[in-house]
């Protein structure tokens, strides 16, 4: 039965908005699609969360979920319409497995072996880092359709993409960078787009300035405007649209400032490095042919070349030796990584002694203290 393999990642309590937060386990995962898992993303005091009377908490249908070999990944679908704004500093509650009593989805391992139901689902909180949305970035993608489109006119209108795009939000085309672009079927353009934060003089200019306005909120307003909302902004674009346009893949880019604050420390940084290569060398292991049934077909000489001919007999000895070092060093690389963590675990084992053996002490004393204090009133 597949059962959570150390801590979520990354370690650290504030996590930033559309990161990608994952989860190991001691089994390969059975990640066909459709998911058999339940997963929810409950976004504590905010309309993302089923506490509140109209609330509901983000499912899986609101993120982008990863699973593969040990490890089950997710971000936040920023695309979907979930307002960055409401959910900075607010904390969240992360649930993996059968979620609701009319569920009947469960966690399970390649072997479709669920989870162990008498120890519930994976559950654990973290928080979302209270950025400041004046210092960040804003990525995205952006489709448009309907147009002509070759890697040579890509390059030669590279500017009018961006005033383009600019011109549909409102602002500077100073603002707006374009990143990787590419060509659909010659009818569509797909380009990679990064909407600065306000800097220098635009930050003084009154609020109501939209060159004032942080970079997700202009994202907002691109994305609104797109699916026809542009009305309800009280503007009127400066160009017509033509074009059909669709924007995914949102992520907000944090300052300096913010990304050097909300960092894993050094000591998280090498605890999230073991994990993932741990969760890296058990997928390479589950991906290779095991040693007895590579054995097998070098017997019967039906391993094949790409090219569709046969390895020779000496090929053959050498495919096996190399195979075997392989799997004789992945071993020893999984027995490291389980001794480190056995040790780190002895660690924190020895100061959650040393903590209580401190707290009970300070116990003492204070009952002490008040034992004298009663004395004294009497």
């Amino acid at each position: 039965r597949p059962e959570q393999y150390g801590k979520a990642t990354p370690l650290r309590q504030d996590i930033i908005v559309g990161e990608e937060i994952s989860v190991y386990f001691t089994e390969e995962i059975f990640c066909q699609t459709p998911l058999t898992f339940d997963m929810k993303v409950d976004i504590i005091g905010t309309k993302y969360s089923d506490a509140l009377e109209d609330g509901t908490s983000l499912q899986k249908r609101d993120l982008f979920v990863i699973c593969e070999g040990r490890r089950i990944g997710f971000q936040l679908d920023l695309s979907v319409g979930i307002e960055v704004h409401t959910i900075l500093g607010k904390e969240f509650v992360v649930e993996i497995g059968k979620i609701g009593s009319g569920s009947l989805s469960s966690l399970q391992d390649k072997n479709e072996n669920p989870m162990d139901p008498l120890k519930g689902n994976i559950k654990f909180t973290k928080r979302f880092a209270n950025l400041d949305l004046s210092s960040a970035a804003t990525s995205f993608v952006i489709n448009m359709e309907n147009t002509t489109c070759s890697t040579e006119s890509l390059e030669a209108d590279s500017d009018k993409i961006r005033d383009e795009i600019a011109d549909i939000i409102g602002i500077d085309e100073g603002r707006v960078k374009l990143g990787d672009k590419s060509c659909q079927l010659d009818s569509t353009i797909v380009v990679e787009v990064v909407i600065d934060p306000p800097v220098g003089r635009r930050r003084l200019m009154a609020r109501n300035d939209i060159n004032s306005f942080d970079s997700a909120s202009l994202f907002y307003i691109l994305r609104d405007t797109l699916k026809g909302k542009e009305e309800s902004q009280g503007r009127k674009l400066r160009t017509k649209i033509t074009k059909s346009y669709s924007v995914s893949s949102m992520r907000l880019l944090p300052g300096k400032q913010d990304f050097e604050k909300f960092s894993s420390s050094l000591e998280d940084k090498h605890e999230e490095d073991k994990l993932s290569k741990w969760g890296f060398a058990q997928e390479t292991i589950s991906r290779n042919y095991n040693l007895a049934s590579v054995e097998e077909d070098l017997h019967d000489h039906r391993l094949l070349k790409q090219d569709g001919t046969t390895y020779e007999n000496k090929e053959l000895n050498l495919l096996k030796e190399n195979l075997r070092k392989k799997d004789e060093w992945l071993e020893q690389e999984l027995k490291k990584m389980d001794e480190e963590f056995r040790k780190k675990d002895e660690e924190m084992k020895k100061k959650d002694e040393v903590l209580s053996q401190e707290l009970k002490k300070r116990d003492n004393m204070l009952e002490k203290e008040m034992r004298l204090i009663n004395n004294l009133l009497k």
